[in-house]
């Protein structure tokens, strides 16, 4: 609803990655708040903007690409990574360097095999929100309208909330390895 709620007053976030999700108090049920606007901008018309910003393996390929400018898709692909991290605990488009993502993310390929445990209608809702042209990208209201995300609980993914805790793991790992690294090559 947040994102959706951006969209209808011409609002890009242009960052949006786990990171900058937070939740209002420690309730299950607690709303969800969007957090970060530091790179948000309002646009005007689909192809409003202009410039690089995002962060690597959540940034929309036409991001990168730099020719004919962006608007309101991007953050839906960024929700598609999200929600296929969600899915299947692993990062779609993850480089070992910033440029390799951005590489991967330029040939919008990912692994759909990866998708195999998530039911036929998240697997939609990935695949509508990581497709390729920004044009025929589900907006943020089609994905609110989206049958995964008005059918019942059922339907949804019982995985979902390990996959996030395994990932945001690796991502503790890894960061502290890059810390080790760089504390011993300032000694």
């Amino acid at each position: 609803g947040a994102l959706a709620y951006l969209h209808s007053k011409d609002i890009v976030h242009r960052d949006l990655k786990p990171e900058n999700f937070l939740l209002a108090n420690e309730k299950l049920d607690s709303p969800i708040k969007i957090a970060d606007f530091g790179f948000a901008s309002s646009v005007d018309g689909p192809n409003g903007l202009w410039g690089l910003c995002g962060s690597p393996g959540y940034v929309a390929p036409e991001i990168i690409k730099e020719k004919e400018g962006y608007g309101l898709p991007v953050d839906l692909w960024s929700m598609g990574v999200i929600f296929y991290i969600l899915l299947t605990g692993v990062p779609p488009f993850a480089g070992d360097t910033d440029e390799d993502s951005f590489a991967l993310t330029l040939r919008g390929k990912y692994d759909k095999r990866e998708l195999e445990r998530a039911s036929q209608g998240a697997q939609d809702l990935c695949a509508k929100m990581l497709t390729y042209s920004p044009k025929r990208r589900l907006t943020a209201e089609g994905a609110l309208l989206h049958p995964w995300v008005t059918g019942t609980a059922a339907d949804r993914e019982l995985g979902v909330q390990e996959n996030l805790r395994s990932w945001r793991a690796r991502m503790r790992f890894k960061k502290a390895i890059i810390a080790t690294v760089a504390t011993t090559r300032m000694q």
